[in-house]
């Protein structure tokens, strides 16, 4: 998702979580943002060639951990239907593709992404594959394949390294913590990148009042944690820094306030924390006042599913970190920007919140990205019967 840096926003805060309200401002598009738009501007030429108006949107399978196809999908169809096309279900054609992480040491982090056409008869029609769309920019290379990693902690031993130097260093950390995932346990539920971040999260369920925090397992390198159908959880973010940060948490590939009432809070989808507080994030965003509970619930009643999302087999929990200050105050790590040149969570009962508005600028650049993973149980016979009516 592209952010624009010293943008003034209205943002609300409840002990010391945050949450962005209003403005409307024209964003740079990311590179994800390039590709997308390139790849739906063939698709309608190829589409509108054969006299074809309508498509339908298949699933865009990524890494096993990722859960991310339901952004790439979600914005891909936007494209499409702004190009003219009808994007429905009834469609006899189908667009479908896959992603995939194109990470070597040495080499600038990128995702790349193929698509084809099918018609009907499930018979190939046109593969894009024949031009590249390689996905570089930082946020949506994380955003897309869900790493854990902190930018910020520098291991240069020049004081005062230059600009592209940064860069390299940026970006073979991204590279190393995709290569080989590891993550720093605070404590028995808390996670962090590393010994010494200041980022951290963890997750609790919610049963009445009563909070009681999930504890962390270790898989080949990833949090994952043990969120059985039918509870409802909370998720805490902490940021024990020196400045305010904006944190993007995406649920299942779909952001946390994407079922807000207001409009301004969904476009920039950021809730955020001041220095050396945290705040807990407690259901889908309604209103100032009102939260759907996150509840784990069968694949077909999950938020990605009634949005015609992803439903893999594995849920993903990611919280994206951005830099936030106040009028002229940008901190010094607002630096480098984003380029170089069957069960998933739900919505469950309503609870009650309270959020109050102040005003921040966030910035582009990327501090540190946070993902827990949880295994949803296979599908039912009986979530089958019920999609089946």
């Amino acid at each position: 998702m592209a952010m624009a840096g010293s943008l003034k926003r209205s943002v609300l805060t409840l002990t010391g979580l945050m949450i962005v309200a209003c403005s409307q401002t024209s964003l740079q598009a990311s590179s994800m943002d390039t590709t997308l738009d390139q790849l739906s501007g063939r698709v309608h030429a190829y589409l509108t060639s054969q006299g074809i108006q309508q498509v339908r949107m298949g699933t865009f399978a990524g890494p096993p951990t990722s859960g991310a196809g339901v952004a790439l999908r979600t914005e891909l169809k936007s494209r499409l239907e702004s190009t003219g096309l009808t994007v429905t279900k009834r469609a006899m054609t189908e667009l479908r593709g896959e992603f995939s992480a194109k990470v070597n040491a040495g080499e600038p982090p990128a995702v790349s992404l193929h698509a084809k056409l099918y018609d009907h008869r499930r018979h190939e029609m046109v593969d894009f594959r024949y031009r590249p769309d390689d996905i570089e920019d930082v946020d949506s290379v994380a955003q897309l394949l869900s790493p854990t990693v902190d930018l910020t902690v520098k291991r240069s031993n020049s004081e005062s390294p230059s600009r592209a130097e940064e860069f390299r260093e940026r970006d073979q950390r991204l590279v190393e913590s995709i290569i080989d995932p590891t993550f720093h346990q605070t404590t028995n539920s808390i996670m962090a990148a590393t010994s010494d971040s200041p980022y951290r999260m963890e997750v609790l369920l919610r049963k009445e009042s009563r909070l009681t925090p999930v504890p962390l397992e270790d898989f080949l390198g990833q949090a994952f944690v043990d969120l059985p159908p039918g509870v409802e959880y909370v998720v805490r973010v902490y940021n024990d820094s020196d400045i305010d940060v904006g944190v993007q948490l995406m649920i299942d590939g779909v952001n946390s306030l994407e079922l807000s009432q207001n409009e301004a809070y969904r476009e920039l989808g950021l809730w955020m924390i001041g220095a050396h507080s945290h705040g807990t994030i407690d259901g889908w965003h309604l209103t100032n006042t009102r939260s759907l509970a996150f509840l784990i619930a069968d694949i077909a009643d999950s938020e990605a599913a009634r949005l015609e999302r992803d439903q893999s087999e594995i849920g993903t929990i990611s919280a994206a970190f951005y830099p936030a200050w106040m009028g002229d105050n940008k901190p010094e790590v607002e630096i480098l920007g984003k380029t170089r040149n069957a069960f998933g969570t739900a919505a469950g009962d309503e609870v009650q919140s309270e959020y109050k508005e102040t005003k921040r600028h966030f910035g582009q650049t990327l501090l540190t990205t946070l993902s827990m993973r949880y295994e949803k149980p296979e599908v039912t016979n009986e979530t089958l019967t019920a999609d089946a009516k």
